[in-house]
């Protein structure tokens, strides 16, 4: 399934659906008129037997949904270079299965689950580069997004460039979690880290800007945290 929104328009109402699609692709252009972008789209796409996603939106996603059940791997480039700060992307993900998210934002971008906590449990292999605030949100307060993450890599560096991940990983996890970051100049909020019984690796000794992170960082196998900010 290929979804193709064309410049000046503002799709909004109803869902898109394919059962069948094996994969999705959305692209959003972008038309930036003093410095607002004019281009938006904030319809809901289902497309369930799709194992990989990939979203090109130089437009702005308001509050858009992508129902994607069986998807394992997603691609999201979003937001316009060209376009005001104040243009903020938002995108709910209904992706259990979901097992690698790459991210490159250039405007402020908010994730959030969707219909459960459990809705991106699955990632463990996430890789971000934002010019903007970069936001993990969860279903109904969810603190915890990255259940089973194994691999996070995080940067960005524009002044304006942050991240807020939440909590990292599960007590009954058995595999190591290895964050690395960079940039940031506006900061990087992280909650508790915890490994179970594999390792936590933490290198964020790249960030610029301010860290912020949980009470505990936990994991049978050791901790290393590697910060010279």
């Amino acid at each position: 399934l290929t979804v193709n929104v064309n410049e000046l328009v503002d799709s909004s109402t109803g869902t898109i659906s394919a059962a069948q699609a094996k994969s999705l692709t959305l692209n959003v252009a972008s038309k930036v008129v003093n410095a607002a972008e004019l281009t938006e789209f904030s319809n809901a796409i289902t497309a369930g037997e799709a194992t990989s996603v990939t979203v090109d939106s130089k437009g702005q996603l308001v509050a858009a949904t992508i129902n994607a059940a069986k998807a394992t791997s997603m691609t999201l480039n979003t937001g316009s270079s060209t376009a005001a700060a104040t243009e903020v992307d938002s995108l709910t993900l209904n992706a259990t299965k979901l097992n690698s998210l790459t991210v490159n934002a250039k405007q402020d971008l908010t994730i959030t689950e969707g219909t459960s906590t459990a809705d991106l449990d699955s990632i463990q292999t996430l890789t971000v580069t934002t010019d903007n605030d970069f936001v993990l949100g969860g279903f109904g307060g969810d603190a915890t997004i990255l259940d089973d993450i194994a691999t996070a890599t995080i940067g960005g560096t524009a002044t304006t460039a942050s991240a807020n991940l939440g909590n990292l990983g599960n007590t009954g996890m058995t595999h190591n979690i290895n964050l690395t970051a960079t940039g940031l100049k506006t900061g990087l909020t992280i909650g508790t880290v915890n490994a179970g019984t594999g390792s936590a690796t933490l290198n964020v000794s790249g960030v610029t800007g301010v860290i912020t992170t949980g009470t505990t960082i936990n994991a049978d196998a050791g901790v290393t945290l590697t910060a010279t900010n």
